[in-house]
């Protein structure tokens, strides 16, 4: 009965000290742990939180306390002085204080006078002093090295040196003693740039918006504004009209990257302004001879555009010669001259693929070309888009189609031609003739294995380019004509081949 009446005098002692002292407890930092950058701790004989601040206020070091309960970090209370400020923690088991006072002597209270303040008293507003975001820095500086400690030894990169191997702690009690934000910053892309020559994956940013997708068609249109306000600007020049500014410029890329970032009006606009400046500034209409020497500058500039984007055309169109181009334009019209024009300008804006897509329509449109010829010469009759006679035409459908697309049109125009073939209007006038082809297995009894009748077309031959023409070494896949002995392979190079006969008939 007489311990329980001792202890409960005690907790009484200990509640009047801090509400005798109210400055002191407004600096306090009741319910509130600061673990970490413990420089010096010790037990304190009497569970008195004066001790402990009186003992930090001592001391040049100290920049923060904490006080722990009886049995919260040991058996008797126990003080922390700290050489920091390390993060706040809500824990009842401490209470805890920022050094205000100078080093100095304290007076000492008697202890009889003192008292512990209560769990349940306010606990004092946030402060919003520059160490606080010191702190805050320091815990995500000590957090982006412990996650680059883990990479170097789940890589096994063995990387070592100041920078490396420490934990939580020395990295955070580094930074809040003897850091500079431009140090952090420093430490943390080394570290990043060995991790990276080991190995391993840097997060970083992402864009904020994605670029844009390339617009064809914007492209094209501005390719040909570019051409032109070109040409007004030679015309310019050679008229003396001194005109100056950017609307002017004689680069083509100038006039097609303002183009990208404006709209169809503007681009019209800019043109028709061009004009009346030129029909302004010329004095009196030039003779045809003039305006000829303008044309076939012009031809001549596009033509060697198309050879410089191995583009395909051909022609007396795209001649690389001034003199024939002026040639042709003193005994044409003028809208003859614009049509011509026009069109060298849709072809070479319409040229916009890679090497490898110009190569191919360059080959599509001389087939389609070559079909045309075969219409007219075989009278045919078709007419249309798809049997023009010009290159030009099926280069630019190429160059705005898909590879399907092209065959669709490909296969249509030989299935027509073929059609017309077996018309009497052709077959009575050119003799041509239609074959088909089988393959015959070379057996000892009358009614073998054969493929049936394939179409071949006017050529005289058989294809054999199916699975298993060829087995190792020995290759069979090619053509034959008639009577040609090959192998097949039909159930896979373990078994024995069949002997096949090549055997052609007229249709």
């Amino acid at each position: 009965m007489s311990e329980r009446w001792l202890r409960s005098c005690l907790v009484v002692a200990v509640f009047s000290l801090i509400s005798a002292n109210p400055t002191d407890s407004a600096e306090r930092e009741v319910g509130t742990d600061r673990p970490g950058l413990n420089y010096r701790d010790f037990d304190v004989a009497a569970p008195l939180p004066d001790r402990c601040e009186a003992a930090c206020n001592e001391d040049n070091r100290c920049r923060a306390w904490t006080f722990a309960w009886p049995g919260k970090k040991g058996l008797k209370a126990h003080c922390f002085l700290k050489s920091g400020l390390p993060p706040k923690k809500a824990d009842n088991c401490c209470i805890s204080g920022i050094k205000t006072k100078s080093a100095g002597p304290t007076e000492k209270q008697p202890e009889t006078k003192t008292s512990v303040a209560p769990p349940s008293f306010p606990s004092p507003p946030t402060e919003t002093s520059p160490e606080e975001n010191l702190s805050e820095a320091c815990q995500q500086y000590a957090q982006t090295a412990v996650r680059q400690n883990e990479q170097n030894e789940e890589l096994f990169c063995g990387l070592s040196g100041s920078r490396w191997g420490y934990g939580y702690d020395v990295y955070f009690n580094w930074c809040m003693t003897k850091s500079s934000k431009a140090s952090r910053a420093s430490n943390t892309d080394a570290r990043n740039r060995e991790l990276q020559q080991c190995g391993a994956f840097i997060d970083k940013p992402k864009p904020e918006t994605p670029p844009e997708p390339r617009d064809v068609v914007r492209e094209t249109a501005c390719r040909e504004y570019a051409n032109r306000a070109v040409e007004q600007s030679e015309k310019a020049r050679e008229l003396g009209c001194r005109q100056t500014g950017p609307r002017w410029s004689p680069a083509f890329q100038v006039h097609f990257s303002w183009c990208l970032g404006v709209g169809k009006s503007y681009q019209a606009s800019e043109i028709l302004k061009r004009d009346i400046a030129l029909e302004s500034c010329r004095p009196h209409r030039p003779t045809a001879r003039a305006e000829c020497e303008q044309y076939a500058r012009a031809a001549f500039r596009l033509a060697r555009q198309n050879r410089e984007r191995r583009c395909g055309f051909t022609g007396p169109r795209w001649i690389r010669n001034v003199d024939d181009h002026k040639a042709w334009c003193l005994s044409a019209t003028p809208a003859e001259r614009d049509r011509e024009q026009n069109s060298r300008h849709r072809a070479l804006a319409a040229c916009t693929g890679g090497p490898r897509t110009v190569s191919a329509c360059a080959r599509y449109a001389q087939g389609a070309l070559k079909h045309a010829h075969d219409n007219e010469q075989r009278g045919c009759g078709f007419t249309g888009i798809r049997w023009q006679p010009d290159y030009e035409p099926h280069f630019i459908w190429c160059m705005n189609s898909t590879a399907p697309q092209r065959r669709i049109e490909r296969t249509a125009r030989i299935r027509s031609l073929l059609k017309c073939t077996r018309g009497t209007a052709i077959g009575e006038g050119d003799g041509l003739k239609l074959y088909s082809y089988r393959w015959r297995r070379v057996t000892r009894t009358i009614n073998g294995w054969n493929s049936g009748w394939i179409t071949t077309g006017s050529r005289r031959i058989c294809a054999h380019k199916v699975q298993g023409c060829r087995c190792g070494w020995q290759n069979y896949c090619t053509t034959y004509r008639q009577g040609d002995v090959a192998l097949w392979w039909r159930n896979g190079c373990e078994r024995r081949p069949w002997k096949i006969v090549c055997e052609i008939r007229e249709r």
